[in-house]
């Protein structure tokens, strides 16, 4: 009975360290200086540099985007028209809502993942030539 006790509060000291993970995520990511899919309109282009590469990012529709760069080009497949799932700091936990934030990975609808962003770039296109 004692080494229940003694596994059930091991259980539960895990449980709790991680929600707490997960709150400390939750909070990092709302005070993070990225790139919200809110923040773009069609035509807009967003450059992600990462650890290994360059994407260009251009907003077509609220949910799709045209995607060149990185691993597209290695394999041939740019540009490529997909959705961005959002990002993660690393683990299974994604923020939908972040396209890119310097220190985060990048994950596409395709299963792409990109390494570590280093610095986020938003060309903004003039209201006239905006995609209707």
């Amino acid at each position: 009975m004692l080494g229940l006790m003694a596994q059930d509060r091991e259980t539960s000291e895990r449980t709790i360290s991680r929600h707490l993970s997960f709150d400390r995520m939750r909070e990092t990511a709302d005070s993070l200086k990225g790139v919200r899919s809110g923040d773009l309109e069609p035509g807009d282009r967003v450059i992600v540099e990462t650890r290994n590469s360059v994407y260009s990012i251009w907003a077509w529709t609220s949910s799709c985007y045209i995607v060149s760069g990185g691993w597209y080009d290695k394999t041939g497949q740019s540009p490529k028209a997909v959705k961005i799932n959002g990002c993660t700091f690393g683990g299974s936990v994604i923020c939908a809502d972040i396209i890119a934030a310097p220190g985060l990975f990048l994950e596409f609808s395709d299963h792409v993942k990109t390494t570590r962003i280093q610095r986020v770039t938003v060309v903004r296109v003039e209201t006239s030539d905006r995609l209707h």
